[in-house]
């Protein structure tokens, strides 16, 4: 068995060009389905109907918001962006009210209703405590507003909230889904591909010749269903390596097992 491992290693060393291709085809459709030609973070088109918009919360929590980014264009060209299908949805910011233009009723959607109703809510209640004090200066406005900026980010508690059906949050990212499908894609590939010489050399007799010598029939299977494995095993080892290091994919931190930390000096 050992025996056949290193012709099989020899082999791949001096015709490497087939593992190389399926490694380097992986690659490439990930790179393209994964990192350049899927957006993960939906972009939503939104007007700025008043100027009081510009300069308040609303826009600097929608700003801070990760799974959809803000685009700021002009009324008629949002609402043609939404006819086209350019974009699921698009916004009209107001002083004290928003309105959604909705081209096709998705996730999306709800999602952006609520980002926005917890904008306002918020924004509504800022403007209360203000005007509830009375009226200030323009400087006090200012130092008013900075104090409640600071208290909102360090508040006198915070509360939790769980729900029984898992303790962690799973975020879906594209990126895997396109990685892992792919190499698992060509692995199969590369797999089968090393397995079609066992049918090869039954057809040229070169394992009658085998079955003469002392190796053991099943040394002979297990030896070549060995080397197919390693080989798939490596050329995802391969994969995900370079997707790590040069990429930064950090595979939610379970890339640890075969890869070593960048971090560590």
């Amino acid at each position: 068995m050992t025996a056949i491992l290193l012709a099989k290693l020899k082999h791949l060393l001096r015709n490497p060009w087939t593992f190389l291709g399926f490694t380097g085809i992986c690659i490439v459709f990930a790179l393209i389905m994964g990192l350049t030609g899927f957006e993960s973070r939906a972009s939503v088109p939104v007007v700025i109907a008043d100027e009081e918009v510009t300069g308040s919360s609303i826009l600097t929590t929608l700003n801070d918001e990760e799974s959809i980014s803000f685009k700021e264009m002009e009324e008629d060209a949002l609402i043609q962006s939404v006819k086209e299908g350019k974009a699921e949805v698009g916004a009209i910011l107001k002083k004290d009210t928003y309105e959604l233009i909705v081209g096709v009723e998705s996730t999306t959607v709800t999602s952006l209703d609520n980002m926005m109703r917890q904008a306002y809510t918020e924004y509504g209640q800022r403007q209360k405590i203000i005007d509830h004090i009375g009226d200030l200066k323009q400087t006090e406005n200012a130092a008013l507003q900075k104090e409640i900026d600071e208290a909102l980010k360090n508040p006198v508690f915070s509360v939790t909230t769980s729900n029984f059906t898992t303790g962690q949050e799973m975020m879906y990212d594209p990126i895997y889904q396109f990685l892992f499908g792919f190499s698992l894609f060509f692995v199969i590939y590369t797999v089968a591909y090393n397995v079609l010489p066992i049918l090869i050399e039954k057809q040229e007799g070169v394992w009658d010749r085998l079955i003469l010598s002392p190796v053991k029939k099943w040394k002979m299977y297990a030896g070549n269903m060995i080397y197919s494995f390693c080989i798939g095993y490596l050329q995802i080892l391969i994969i995900f390596s370079f997707f790590y290091f040069v990429f930064g994919v950090d595979f939610n931190g379970e890339c640890k097992i075969f890869c070593v930390n960048r971090n560590t000096n």
